[in-house]
């Protein structure tokens, strides 16, 4: 975290300001809530604008060899991250918490930060997931959405019930919940 906080020194990261300093110019960005990672999207609609600011950082973080990891997403967004962290230390922590495997898992995933969270879960692949995210999840046997984000989960959770692969008792809500997808 330590080298996070170096990051954001040396950026001159402002987040109520929304600015950091990118070449010695002041360039804006619309902030995510995430805790322990630095999400920056592009502030207008030039997504191609943070290909600059992933360059600048990548220079930073070189240049003052902080223990950091860059991913930029297809969307514009870049996150930094603190090496070793990723959303793989979330199912680990829900498994020692639960008692549980990390097949027993279900996880959704589309981007490509996705990928430490689909290894070795029961995943859903939403239809506009990454072509990489759906080779893993296809891999492990997960499910292939054909529809895109919130009704690709709904229609993994169909198909999860249907497969007899969910408790009865959530099978049933997913029914009353969801019930066109469910039958699809």
């Amino acid at each position: 975290i330590e080298h996070l906080v170096l990051f954001q020194k040396i950026i001159q990261l402002d987040t109520l300001a929304r600015t950091f300093l990118c070449r010695n110019a002041e360039r804006r960005f619309r902030p995510e809530l995430k805790e322990g990672i630095i999400s920056l999207f592009p502030g207008g609609t030039n997504i191609e604008e943070s290909k600059e600011w992933l360059a600048f950082f990548t220079g930073v973080i070189q240049n003052h060899d902080l223990r950091l990891t860059l991913k930029r997403h297809s969307d514009g967004c870049i996150d930094v991250v603190p090496m070793g962290i990723n959303k793989r230390l979330g199912v680990m922590e829900v498994c020692w918490i639960y008692g549980c495997e990390t097949r027993e898992i279900l996880t959704v995933v589309d981007g490509a930060n996705d990928h430490e969270l689909a290894l070795g879960t029961i995943a859903i692949a939403v239809a506009n997931a990454a072509p990489s995210i759906k080779d893993i999840v296809r891999d492990q046997g997960g499910f292939i959405a054909t529809l895109p984000h919130g009704l690709g989960f709904a229609q993994g959770l169909a198909h999860f019930s249907d497969n007899g692969l969910l408790p009865k008792e959530l099978a049933a809500i997913i029914r009353v919940i969801i019930p066109e997808i469910a039958t699809a």
